[in-house]
């Protein structure tokens, strides 16, 4: 039987990646009114007294000294190749140009096109991006590149789209030239759509927010990302699970798609990370995340299931997750994070005095803290189920 996770009181081979440093905004220039001068001097003595009271209570919450971040990913398109990032800005849908466009059908279904992923087509691993300013080209073998907007114009064609249980989403068609290119090589009609609206509005499963981001003005939202902004795993949680595979070569990290890797840390112990910083960015660790057959499909082949766990049916590495990592029907690799956003007022002052970028970013080589821990927190459903078997 498989050996469960405790419920609550509850990339090793290089991916086809393009490297680009994200360029910072531009800073305003600095207002010389009286009044604007009393106000940022208020909030910077302000700021700085709760930044400083805050820092010293995170001196001592956790010895994180050695977590780093190793790695930095963002997916321009939902569930085609990923990007290798030395650097990424954060803004209200996460990091930025992370899973903005996403393939869709091509007819819509109960009044939605619905979203596609390797679950149905694994091919589309194949389809790469470089991005070119505000364009993006995309590459796939025996095929010729595709440049298409990341900012397409709002007067352009809306349609419906949904993803999971979210639907009458208002996303921007990228056009006929697009939707041939991805139909052609991926062997269906589908469309690409993009989430660059102004009337984009996805909000998070409250379920699992702490209270101050379910009631947060101008909080953090999701773009077409399955359900939560961003994913974190660490490169020793992946060490644990190939030494536990069958012998042969080890999965690389690619075949969870995270955003941020980070090393440093034992085990799986990011189940009880709460709330971390890295960089100039908190965020809050809010569940763990179960894991589906797109974690079986070779990233770099689109072959699917084609490493069988000991039990002989099941593809890895949802076999050996099962054995160990499992909760009720669910098996857990890496956590989704949500970000605080918007940063806190005197955090910006603080940046604007000091001429930084207003947004937020993480870069690889980071310190991770953890400023909060917690018990594991796994799907509601799962741990149901769990109880009840």
């Amino acid at each position: 039987l498989p050996l469960p996770l405790p419920l609550p009181p509850s990339l090793s081979s290089p991916l086809p990646t393009y490297t680009r440093r994200m360029a910072l905004a531009a800073m305003p220039s600095p207002c010389g009114t009286a009044l604007f001068s009393t106000v940022v001097g208020g909030a910077l003595l302000a700021g700085s007294f709760l930044l400083a009271r805050r820092r010293r209570s995170h001196r001592f919450a956790d010895d994180s000294s050695a977590l780093e971040v190793s790695s930095l990913f963002i997916h321009p398109v939902k569930s085609c190749a990923p990007l290798c990032l030395d650097a990424a800005m954060l803004d209200k849908l996460g990091f930025v140009d992370d899973r903005r466009l996403m393939i869709v059908s091509a007819e819509p279904y109960d009044g939605n096109h619905a979203f596609l992923t390797q679950r149905q087509r694994p091919r589309m691993c194949l389809i790469q991006c470089q991005l070119r300013g505000d364009e993006m080209q995309l590459l796939a073998p025996d095929r010729q590149p595709l440049t298409v907007p990341l900012k397409p114009p709002a007067s352009g064609l809306l349609l419906r789209v949904r993803v999971w249980s979210d639907s009458g989403l208002t996303a921007v068609d990228l056009g006929e030239a697009a939707a041939t290119w991805l139909s052609d090589f991926l062997e269906t009609s589908v469309r690409l759509v993009s989430a660059a609206h102004p009337s984009w509005k996805r909000s998070l499963d409250r379920r699992y927010l702490p209270w101050d981001l379910r009631w947060a003005w101008g909080g953090p939202q999701v773009g077409f990302a399955d359900g939560f902004p961003l994913l974190l795993a660490s490169t020793s949680s992946l060490d644990e699970l190939n030494r536990r595979l069958a012998p042969g070569d080890p999965l690389p990290m690619n075949r969870f798609r995270p955003n941020i890797v980070v090393s440093g840390s034992e085990p799986f112990d990011e189940d009880t990370w709460r709330r971390i910083r890295i960089g100039d960015a908190t965020f809050r660790v809010v569940k763990g995340c179960s894991r589906c057959k797109i974690t079986t499909t070779d990233q770099a082949t689109a072959n699917q299931g084609t490493r069988i766990g000991a039990d002989g049916v099941t593809a890895e590495p949802l076999a050996t997750l099962a054995r160990f990592r499992a909760v009720g029907p669910e098996v857990y690799f890496a956590t989704n994070l949500v970000h605080e956003w918007p940063p806190p007022l005197f955090e910006r002052v603080l940046r604007w005095l000091r001429g930084q970028p207003m947004s937020p970013s993480v870069s690889v080589g980071d310190r991770v803290q953890v400023l909060q821990r917690g018990e594991p927190i796994w799907d509601e459903e799962a741990v149901r189920a769990a109880s009840k078997a």
